[in-house]
């Protein structure tokens, strides 16, 4: 939950509908803080890799990256991430893989194969969605993975998963809540509110099963 206070005088005088603004603040706020909720859950996956050079990947199972990233991803590098996605039996959803990237990490993946990762029909792309390739829908992401990973503190993190990865449970669902005014309408407030959380569906250590590999840095 998050609130905004304004003033009934603020609202007379102001050029602006101040209602209209506050919403849309509040919306944008909800966003980025309940796709950090869903993000950390993506990010805690025991499979981890690492993009040593942009034909080498090393991967861990046991939750921490021991290599530190001296590359965005390549092509190269998407390839061993997805072949390891198979080798481990991750299913897939609706017959895809799903990689969702910080910008620093879709660079990579552009300067390597910016030719490939087209559309005949872009309407069909997910929202956010950037290509396709070996099998995997690429997306883009800008609120909470980092683009400043590895040597030089400049290299991009992602997370790749398959079906079941992280849930979501909804107690009450988000929704805009106006705070009833005091001191005879001068003070006002209006706050986003929602009840739930985010949960990784499977765990390595306990399930012998990961539907998720995150890509970062030592």
């Amino acid at each position: 939950m998050n609130a905004i206070s304004y003033t009934g005088k603020l609202e007379a005088l102001a050029e602006f509908n101040v209602e209209n603004i506050v919403h849309k603040t509040l919306r944008n706020d909800m966003a980025k803080t309940l796709d950090s909720a869903a993000a950390a859950q993506f990010a805690a996956a025991e499979y981890k890799a690492v993009c040593t050079a942009t034909n080498s990947t090393v991967f861990t199972t046991d939750g921490t990256a021991t290599a530190t990233a001296a590359t965005n991803a390549s092509d190269k590098n998407h390839r061993d991430i997805i072949d390891y996605m198979k080798k481990n039996n991750i299913p897939k959803i609706n017959g895809y893989y799903i990689c969702i990237g910080s910008t620093n990490h879709i660079r990579g993946l552009y300067d390597a194969f910016e030719s490939l990762i087209q559309y005949t029909k872009p309407e069909l792309a997910f929202n956010g969605e950037v290509g396709r390739y070996y099998g995997c829908r690429i997306i883009e992401e800008t609120n909470y993975l980092s683009n400043t990973l590895g040597s030089g503190s400049q290299y991009g993190e992602a997370v790749y998963f398959g079906d079941d990865a992280v849930r979501e449970g909804v107690a009450v669902p988000e929704e805009v809540r106006a705070d009833v005014p005091d001191d005879f309408g001068r003070d006002k407030a209006i706050a986003w509110y929602y009840l739930g959380g985010f949960q990784r569906i499977w765990s390595l250590a306990t399930d012998s099963e990961e539907h998720i590999v995150h890509v970062t840095s030592a």
